[in-house]
C-alpha cells in the first residue's frame, strides 16, 4: 500500500509542479463552468485519486485552496489521513503519514517565474477551468475532461520509461466556496519523517 500511496503522490505531484512533465495534450471538448465572478477567496472541493498503471489503486480526500496562497489535498483511508500535498508559490511538500512516514519537498518558485505561471492560473486550472487550462504552458502530458460537476484530470509520465497513469476527479457540484477557516498546512516534525528528494524517489518505488 505504502508504495501505491507514492505513486499515486508522485502523479499528483506531477499534476501540480510545473516542469515534472512532457507536453500537453489537447484537452477534451468539455466546457467546465467557472464561478461567478471568478474571484473566490477559498475553495474546499472532495476529490478522488485513481492510480490507473501500473497498477490500481484509489483515495478520496479534500482539495482545499486560498487564492494565490496555497492548494492542500488531504487524503483519507479507513478514517484516518495517510497523506498531504501542499503546493504553494514556493514550495511543494508531500507528507506520507502511515507506516514509513516520508516528507517529500521541493522548491518550485524559480519554475514558476520561468514559465510565467500565476499560481492562480495554475489553482483554477486544478478546478477544471477550461481557459486557464488552456493556458498553462506546453509541457504536459495532462488532459482536461470530465464535466462541469465532475471535472477529471488525467496525467500519463514516463519517469525512468515507466509508465504512470493517474487521475483527479473533482466533485464541483460539492464545493463549498469562502468558508470561514480553511484548512492549513504544518509541517511535519523532521526528526519523525524521513526527508527524501524528489530526484530519490524511485530509489524508494524500486
Amino acid at each position: 500500500m505504502k508504495k501505491s500511496i507514492l505513486l499515486l503522490m508522485l502523479c499528483l505531484m506531477a499534476v501540480i509542479m510545473p516542469g515534472c512533465r512532457s507536453a500537453k495534450t489537447g484537452s477534451q471538448a468539455v466546457k467546465i463552468e467557472e464561478k461567478e465572478s471568478s474571484q473566490w477567496s477559498n475553495v474546499n472541493v472532495p476529490v478522488r485519486l485513481d492510480l490507473i498503471e501500473p497498477q490500481k489503486f484509489s483515495l478520496s480526500g479534500r482539495l482545499t485552496m486560498v487564492r494565490d496562497r496555497y492548494a492542500l489535498i488531504s487524503l483519507r483511508m479507513l478514517g484516518f489521513e495517510v497523506a498531504q500535498i501542499y503546493v504553494s508559490p514556493d514550495e511543494a511538500d508531500v507528507v506520507v503519514k502511515q507506516m514509513n512516514k516520508i516528507w517529500i519537498q521541493e522548491p518550485i518558485a524559480s519554475r514558476l517565474a520561468e514559465l510565467k505561471i500565476p499560481f492562480s492560473t495554475l489553482q483554477e486550472a486544478l478546478l477544471g477551468n477550461q481557459q486557464a487550462f488552456d493556458s498553462l504552458p506546453d509541457g504536459l502530458n495532462l488532459t482536461l475532461g470530465g464535466s462541469a460537476e465532475k471535472p477529471v484530470l488525467t496525467l500519463k509520465i514516463s519517469p525512468k520509461g515507466k509508465t504512470l497513469l493517474g487521475s483527479m476527479t473533482l466533485s464541483m457540484s460539492e464545493a463549498q466556496w469562502d468558508t470561514p477557516r480553511p484548512a492549513t498546512f504544518s509541517a511535519p516534525n523532521g526528526s519523525e519523517y524521513k526527508k527524501v528528494a524528489l530526484k530519490d524517489l524511485g530509489n524508494i518505488l524500486k
